[in-house]
């Protein structure tokens, strides 16, 4: 049986909320297509792919991030049958050609086409043509693509005009405001809700939640504070967004509308604060943003490959400097969200990064990645000589009893004649699947550090000698090492290593203080041992503090004894 993928895509997300049935009918569309058109051939795959708040007049589900990595799901379709992870001769299953796209005709066409020559076909389950449109019905019924080339045409101009609509109306409201008159807006803060009758806006049940937050930051709360009481009582944010975070509770206090101004007109809604207090926010929130730490400046080389262990969430670089000393860690961007997960789930950033590259990127790491794919791409390499060889003989003893059947009716020979192609058709299918393995096999590039950025290391004594200018060292793997923190700290070298580390690696997980990295292929490939946390339970950190509270007692009795004895 072949596989047949199910595609869905809605422009806005509220498109795919139940009450809006988007999501139902689509699916529904294609398990009916299954029920009622796939005779036993194709199967519904479990893997599905949805757009939700794409736009196909945009683009939006094709459109991919600086790596070339897939940012909308039919393009991440498209890649996974270029990159042989799906089976030509499968199909896509769509409720209407405007779900595929709504782009203009001309590229409409050749998205269609670059779909259809890659061996797929694509059936528009909720159309009156429910084939399976492919290049071998095409090629028979080339009178189809005046269907499809209609539909093209249809969902590009249906678009064009509802957008030209939008923007009139838009434009419309825009002078209307402009003249005085309040009218409905779509993006008018959720705490204020439009009465139709009265044509005003008016407070309702969200407002004493902006209240809370403008009180609690003129109390003297962080945003970071209320963030976490608001998460730790569950209250729901005004948005899509699960949960609150800082920067969410920021462009609430920075929004004109607390003073009762939207869009440069004044008295638009009724006013929460007066322009004083709103003012007064203002340079609270300034001051916060001119005492952040001073943020590193150095590039984060995990940016976007980085991973939580415990939520999966990413894990970004944070820091500052303390006595003059600057301090880097990574930690996961949950701990900002909601301070009951991951809250102690950071890894010091410094002996990690060298860690990483003296041990694991500074030796092969071509090997190290892909060495287990390297064997099992010998081992399947063999496996399909052996099966290509059988193959042939089959074929071949084929060949010779037809030859020996010319004009016979012979049972015994059509028997065995059945069981050939039986066993022809099971070689094909297994060399399908280890072709398939193969494809899936990724090469990565061999990469080194950068020789211009390396410092150059002369030719002098492998001693200690202080009279000796520069750096001296007593062995080669001190040498290595001093290569590793030079490297380090060079900005360009650092830019270099992360633009290419998605493609040698898929991704580092950092859990309970250890970093663990993967291959493309989601294979563990390289495990760290366990680096100490800036605070956490251990015996080593209890053993610092104990220390360190023991040297603060001592400082201060000394303190007091001479100030006592200067008296």
């Amino acid at each position: 049986m072949k596989a047949a993928y199910s595609y869905r895509r809605w422009s806005t997300k509220g498109q795919g909320d139940e009450s809006r049935n988007s999501r139902k009918r689509q699916t529904d569309s294609a398990d009916k297509w299954i029920a009622e058109h796939g005779n036993g051939e194709y199967y519904l795959s479990k893997e599905v792919f949805e757009d939700a708040g794409k736009s196909g007049y945009k683009g939006k589900h094709l459109e991919t991030d600086a790596y070339g990595k897939a940012k909308g799901e039919l393009m991440r379709f498209i890649q996974m049958v270029e990159a042989g992870k799906i089976k030509h001769g499968s199909i896509l299953l769509i409720d209407e050609y405007s779900r595929f796209s709504r782009l203009p005709a001309t590229k409409s066409l050749a998205l269609f086409s670059q779909v259809i020559s890659s061996g797929i076909g694509i059936v528009f389950t909720g159309s009156h043509e429910k084939r399976v449109i492919n290049e071998s019905l095409l090629t028979k019924e080339p009178h189809i693509l005046y269907f499809i080339i209609g539909e093209m045409i249809r969902s590009y101009t249906e678009s064009a005009e509802r957008s030209r609509k939008i923007i009139a109306a838009k434009q419309s409201k825009k002078a209307m405001m402009q003249a005085g008159a309040i009218v409905a807006h779509n993006n008018i803060p959720k705490y204020f809700t439009f009465n139709c009758d009265k044509k005003v806006y008016e407070h309702n049940d969200k407002t004493p939640i902006v209240i809370e937050l403008v009180n609690g930051i003129l109390a003297g709360k962080s945003l970071y504070e209320m963030t976490v009481d608001l998460n730790k009582r569950e209250i729901g944010t005004f948005r899509y967004g699960a949960k609150w975070h800082p920067c969410s509770v920021r462009q609430i206090l920075r929004n004109p509308v607390l003073k009762g101004e939207y869009l440069g007109n004044k008295d638009y809604v009724p006013e929460i604060i007066d322009a004083d207090t709103f003012a007064r926010i203002q340079n609270i929130l300034k001051g916060n943003s001119s005492n952040r730490g001073k943020k590193s400046e150095l590039v984060n080389i995990f940016r976007g490959i980085a991973f939580c262990g415990h939520c999966g969430h990413h894990m970004t670089v944070t820091g500052g400097i303390k006595k003059g000393i600057p301090y880097r860690y990574l930690r996961c961007t949950n701990y900002y969200v909601n301070n009951k997960n991951c809250n102690t789930n950071f890894i010091r950033l410094k002996p990690m990064e060298e860690d990483f590259f003296g041990k694991f990127l500074a030796k092969n790491p071509h090997n190290l990645v892909n060495g287990e794919d390297k064997a099992e791409l010998e081992a399947l390499q063999k496996e399909i000589t052996i099966k290509t060889s059988r193959l042939n003989s089959v074929s071949s003893n084929i060949e010779k009893l037809f030859e020996m059947m010319d004009g016979m009716d012979v049972s015994e020979g059509k028997a065995k004649l059945s069981k050939l192609n039986s066993e022809r058709d099971d070689l094909k299918t297994q060399l399908d699947d280890l072709n398939l393995k193969i494809n899936s096999i990724q090469d990565t590039p061999e990469i080194k550090l950068p020789d211009e950025v390396l410092v150059e290391i002369e030719d002098v004594p492998m001693t200690l000698d202080n009279s000796i200018k520069g750096p001296v060292y007593t062995t080669e793997d001190e040498a290595h090492w001093f290569r590793i923190y030079a490297a380090l700290a060079n900005n360009e070298w650092r830019e270099k290593v992360r633009v290419v580390l998605p493609a040698l690696i898929g991704k580092v997980v950092i859990k309970d203080h250890k970093f663990f990295v993967y291959n493309r292929m989601g294979r563990l490939v390289s495990e760290s041992s366990t680096y100490p946390s800036l605070r956490n339970n251990t015996d080593q950190w209890k053993a610092s503090l104990k220390t360190w509270t023991t040297r603060k007692r001592n400082g201060n009795i000394e303190k007091v004894a001479r100030k006592v004895k200067s008296n």
